[in-house]
Formats: structure tokens, sequence, C-alpha cells
């Protein structure tokens, strides 16, 4: 009877909390950093040296290879059709363009120490190095040069842009931490202590999801709040090494043992939806070619307005810093509006 007891007790605990795993895939070789592209969820394969990908829409997914030749690829980012790779064991990263049907790697630059975490933020690549530096590249160059941004941490590895603010995970600190990217020389602030080993983070809304790998769990943080504390989302789950959001669905790489699972989390609050939709930004502005944007979460529908109000652009599909074409626009002022989103983003087309 007693037994009964613990076992209902814990049946109602993750039934309460709407925490049910569910395996996607099996037999991937050690899966680490995580990216989700429109359905297309792109995983590092650290043992194969591959880039593979899977379809989140498919009943029963596999993992197809999207390029192979790597050494150790680590962390994924992208910007536009370009998605970037951190090899740690060659010290290198690469991109890849994704409308390519098999893309060639292409070197973007040489970081001497091994490269972990990396993210975008504007033209900017930020990379995590074992050395405990954040370095950054801009990729709008051809042969972007490494520089430092800030020094002394403790064991970077996990990278989080949002907006102009960078979030890094401290393997060894054992802390969430933050620069102003806005700032000439960032300073690093302590955001959340106590989380163990965080190798992969991923945002939705205004949480922060967190991997913490040599304790088996996926924590998250409340980056609105002045003081977060981490709070546990699940247990149990085995190493995690690569987080992904997509609407209510976390999926997990669990590097030991090959898996890709995934997690069904409770719904974004209208509060927090807006709050986040008031973090994105467009750029460059002015633009001559393109105008992209950040801080969205998955596809958003978008039009294109003139400075009279009239529809240039309708149905369109954009996502996180994807290049929305504006060659074709005359010179002039312009309007992007979201769908779901009251605000209109002004730009200028030169």
């Amino acid at each position: 009877m007693k037994q009964f007891t613990v076992l209902s007790f814990l049946f109602l605990l993750f039934s309460i909390s709407g925490i049910a795993q569910e395996t996607v895939v099996t037999g991937v070789p050690s899966p680490c950093g995580m990216l989700m592209d429109g359905n297309n969820l792109y995983i590092a394969e650290l043992a194969s040296g591959d880039i593979g990908v899977l379809d989140t829409t498919d009943s029963s997914p596999s993992v197809t290879s999207v390029v192979s030749g790597l050494d150790e690829p680590y962390a994924l980012a992208l910007f536009g059709n370009d998605l970037y790779i951190s090899d740690r064991a060659a010290a290198k990263i690469f991109k890849i363009d994704i409308t390519v049907e098999n893309p060639s790697l292409v070197e973007v630059a040489s970081t001497v120490e091994s490269p972990y975490g990396i993210a975008v933020s504007g033209n900017m690549l930020y990379v995590a190095l074992n050395t405990g530096t954040i370095i950054s590249l801009d990729i709008s160059d051809s042969n972007p040069t490494p520089t430092d941004v800030v020094t002394g941490l403790n064991g970077p590895d996990a990278l989080l842009s949002d907006g102009n603010i960078l979030y890094i995970g401290e393997e060894f600190g054992q802390r969430i931490s933050k620069i102003d990217l806005n700032e000439p020389t960032p300073t690093v602030v302590e955001v959340a202590t106590g989380i163990l080993s965080p190798r992969a983070m991923t945002l939705r809304g205004n949480e922060i999801y967190i991997a913490e790998t040599v304790v088996d769990r996926v924590s998250k943080i409340n980056i609105t709040d002045s003081n977060p504390t981490p709070e546990l989302v699940v247990s149990g789950v085995n190493t995690p090494n690569g987080l992904a959001a997509d609407g209510n669905i976390l999926y997990i790489a669990e590097i030991l043992i090959g898996r890709i699972s995934k997690f069904e989390i409770e719904p974004l609050s209208i509060n927090e939806f807006n709050n986040h939709a008031n973090m994105i930004t467009l750029y460059p502005n002015p633009a001559t070619t393109s105008i992209m944007l950040s801080g969205l979460e998955g596809e958003r529908e978008y039009q294109i307005l003139s400075l009279l109000g009239e529809k240039l652009v309708e149905n369109g599909i954009t996502y996180d810093s994807k290049p929305i074409d504006v060659q074709q626009l005359a010179t002039g002022v312009y309007f992007l509006k979201l769908q779901g989103d009251p605000r209109i983003l002004p730009f200028i087309k030169e």
C-alpha cells in the first residue's frame, strides 16, 4: 500500500507539472548543440563529426547528415542562411549554407584555443574559448579577425544572445553571467548561481532554460527577476548537452546515450509574450539590400508598408536573423509589421 501511494504521488507530480518525456530519436553519435530553423532541428554530432538534421513534424523522424568532415562540432548559430559551427578539436569556426542541397564547409576563422558556445548578435558572432575569454568575429567581413570582448571567465561554455545582452554559462564558475554588448568595455554581471555545468541554454519568453549536464537535469531562470533563482524543469535526463525550444516543446540532446528527447512545457503567459516582443530589433537601419530581425522565436508572418500605409509585401515569412530582401524597394521610409504584434517597426531603404 505504501509503494502504491508513492507511485501515485510521483504520477500526480509529473501530471500536474506537465512534464512528460518522449524519445524523438536514438542512435545519434554524441549529440551536442542544437538549433531550430522552422520545422528542422539541426544537431551537432560530436563523435561522428557530422551536422545532422531531422524534421520535427515527422511522426517517426530520423537524422539525415547535412555535412561531414568536422573534428568535434560542438555548438551551432544561425545568421541568415548560414549555419555557423564551432569545431572544438580543430579550434576553428566553420559555416555552411543550409539552402544548398550538399553544402560545403567554409572556414570562417581559426580561434587558436578550443571554441565552445557561439551566438549571433547583429553582424557579430561571439565565441566562448576554453581560456576564459569571449571573442567576437564580424561575420559581414570575408576574413574576420578575432577580437577579445571579455576575459577572466571561469570555464565559459554556453552562450545565448538576447538583443544587446549576451548570457554566458560558466561551467566551472557554476553560474550564469551576462554582458552588455553595447558597452565599449563590457563588464561581467552575475545573473544566477548554483547552476552545475551549464553547457547549453535556450531562451523562451522571459525564461532561460539551462542544461546542467553533470547532474542530469534542466533548470530555468526568469531574466526579468532582479535576483533570478534556478527552478527545476526536469530531472533524470541523461547528460543533457544541447537544448532547443519550439513553442511549448523543449528538445534535449542527451550526449552519453545518443538520444534526442522532448518535453512539453507550460505555454507562455500573455505578459511573457508581450515582454519578449519588446526585445525584437530590426537591423541594419538604414538598409540597402536586406533587413533582419533579432529576438524572434520561431517563424513569424510579416508585412511591409509604405509611408502611406500601402501594403507592399504581404504574408512574408521570417525568423530570427533571416535576411528580408528589400532591394526592390525605392529609396525612402517603410514599416515592417509582424502578425500578432501591435507595433510597427520603421526602417529606411537607401
